[in-house]
């Protein structure tokens, strides 16, 4: 396809390579208030699968956001880092963020 001119991909980690860390019981208290932030970006329908694990005193969030189908992939990218820099304002013991996004289409939910 020469219409493409540059390829960016994400590499995750070997599995046995990752340092599982912690799981915290995020269910009661972080995803309301995951929830309520989210509530702020007109495009994110809900914020679901919500794993945070604590590794070497350290809170670490994984999330899958539902977005709006029509977002551009740049929005997509630019609503990402604007939750997750949210996320860390308001819950400041949150060290690292990772955020799923996935279109409405296929939120079974």
């Amino acid at each position: 396809m020469p219409e493409i001119s540059s390829i960016l991909t994400h590499i995750e980690s070997e599995p046995a390579t990752i340092e599982t860390g912690d799981e915290l019981a995020a269910e009661e208290e972080m995803l309301p208030r995951l929830r309520k932030i989210a509530a702020g970006f007109p495009d994110v329908v809900d914020v679901h699968e919500v794993v945070v694990r604590k590794f070497n005193d350290r809170l670490y969030l994984s999330c899958h956001v539902t977005m709006a189908d029509d977002l551009p992939l740049h929005k997509v990218h630019e609503l990402s880092t604007a939750l997750e820099i949210r996320f860390k304002q308001e819950i400041p013991e949150l060290f690292k963020v990772l955020i799923h996004p996935e279109p409405k289409t296929d939120n079974r939910r």
